[in-house]
């Protein structure tokens, strides 16, 4: 069977061959991200990983909608998406803005580069002018910031739709 070659591997921290039986079906190779290994190394809990794979997900959605710019001012509306696929895409924005008002510039920029680009701990920590340690261990910490953070950005974004809701929404006038 044909795999990722040897200086391929060495550049990555795991990588798992396809697997079919009772248990799991993956037909393809699977590359674990520096994130997985922070979970599978027990540095950060299930939680904070769901939390920092939903945070991946919107900054995915986010940037195929900017055709991959980092910049949170541009949008491409295109024909495909209509309205509402902007207006969710602004939701999102929004929602990431909050969540790095909440954990502050470096800390998201380290959930970031880490979540989002699954950099390299050894290129992260040349850039912090760091060991790789160090900017794993800053990272870990920057995600256990972000889980809560990230939860309480969604509550506000939910209270304020609930709010707009009750505004638009007509009242029934008694008749007097």
């Amino acid at each position: 069977m044909a795999g990722p070659t040897a200086s391929y591997r060495q550049h990555r921290e795991t990588i798992e061959a396809p697997r079919v039986d009772a248990s799991t079906f993956r037909q393809g190779w699977r590359i674990g991200t520096r994130l997985d290994g922070l979970l599978a190394d027990g540095r950060i809990t299930l939680g904070e990983w769901e939390a920092a794979r939903e945070y991946r997900d919107a900054w995915g959605r986010v940037l195929q909608a900017q055709g991959g710019a980092t910049d949170l001012g541009t949008l491409r509306s295109g024909g495909n998406g209509g309205q509402d696929r902007l207006l969710h895409v602004v939701d999102l924005i929004a929602k990431l803005r909050a969540v790095e008002g909440l954990i502050g510039r470096f800390p998201a920029w380290l959930c970031f580069v880490c979540v989002v680009e699954d950099r390299a701990w050894a290129a992260t920590g040349r850039i912090l002018h760091r060991e790789h340690r160090t900017a794993r261990d800053w990272t870990v910490m920057a995600i256990r910031l972000l889980a809560p953070a990230w939860s309480r950005a969604g509550r506000r974004r939910a209270v304020r739709a609930v709010r707009s809701e009750r505004q638009t929404t007509q009242r029934p006038v008694r008749a007097s």
